[in-house]
């Protein structure tokens, strides 16, 4: 099962790739341990890509082997490299964080993002080969993929979707630019770009319109508003918020809106992130569902039955 985790995640398969690792959770795995032998598994394929010779003196099973040679067939030496960075980095993270398997996710959800990231040196001969006077722009001036589903606790990344600089800057060492051409798309048409940023909640909106998808979902998990008016914000970050969050937030919403904003760190608790109202939301509607009559008597005739999930009703 972690060779399929990481297989999947290696190749973008971001909804497979969780689908794992929630049943992994479910059979009692710790998320420490998936990462290390998701690290484990990095070494062996780095191994086997540079040194085919020593394929033969593997002691997997003959099915095992064969698919970590194709994979490490399919995969380039800095794809590797940078699978493993981001795996070191996330083992760290899971080991502090108050919900391992939460960060065990994020980490998953970092995999598939690094999936459709191009190697290094194949960006430089990009931006080699581009005219002299080709504009370039940062990447988080790329939509938001439509495909994301809204009402999910944690959205699965579209794998076709071109990650944003948020998304490079926590993948570690991928490129900051590209070329505006191919890049640049217009907001969804049924998206209405943020014309005043009064909330937390606006601040998400305008990086996900300019889409710095990745950076949206860090400022909805870890930032606990505690001031926002005019070009200034001011918020408390939470235990595992990324040390260069202000700072990327003050860039991405310049980007965004053309303005000079000032980011800064509060000690004041500041309100609940827009994760912990979701949360709380959710946790009264499954409260309010469980006090309708015909619920209490389903579990009344029922003991053992329990609120699975809780779905909008197609009109």
């Amino acid at each position: 099962m972690i060779l399929d985790l990481l297989e999947n995640a290696m190749k973008g398969h971001a909804a497979q790739s969780l689908s794992i690792m929630d049943d992994l959770y479910k059979k009692g795995a710790d998320a420490a341990t998936i990462m290390q032998d998701m690290l484990d598994l990095t070494h062996l394929l780095t191994k086997h890509r540079a040194l085919p010779q020593m394929r033969e003196n593997s002691n997997l099973p003959k099915g095992e082997q064969a698919r970590l040679e194709n994979l490490a067939d399919s995969l380039s030496m800095p794809t590797l490299g940078r699978t493993w960075q981001i795996l070191l980095k996330g083992l760290g993270e899971v080991n502090m964080a108050s919900n391992p398997q939460k960060a065990a996710e994020m980490i998953i959800i970092r995999l598939t993002y690094a999936a459709d990231l191009p190697d290094p040196a194949e960006l430089v001969k990009k931006l080699s080969q581009a005219p002299a006077n080709t504009q370039l722009v940062s990447s988080n001036t790329v939509a938001p993929s439509n495909n994301a589903s809204g009402a999910s606790a944690s959205a699965s990344p579209n794998a076709q979707t071109p990650p944003t600089d948020q998304a490079a800057d926590m993948l570690g060492g991928a490129p900051q630019a590209s070329i505006a051409p191919a890049l640049q798309t217009n907001l969804s048409d049924n998206s209405e770009p943020v014309k005043n940023i009064e909330t937390i909640k606006d601040v998400v909106t305008a990086l996900e319109q300019s889409g710095a998808m990745v950076l949206a979902t860090q400022v909805r998990m870890f930032a606990h508003p505690v001031k926002i008016s005019d070009c200034l914000i001011e918020f408390r970050p939470a235990e595992n918020a990324p040390q260069k969050l202000a700072q990327e937030l003050s860039q991405a919403l310049k980007s965004a809106t053309e303005k000079r904003w000032v980011v800064t760190i509060s000690s004041a608790p500041g309100d609940p992130t827009l994760a912990q109202l979701a949360d709380i939301q959710a946790d009264q509607l499954r409260a309010d569902i469980l006090q309708k009559p015909l619920v209490k008597n389903i579990l009344q005739l029922f003991p053992d039955a329990k609120l699975k999930e809780i779905s909008k009703k197609e009109k």
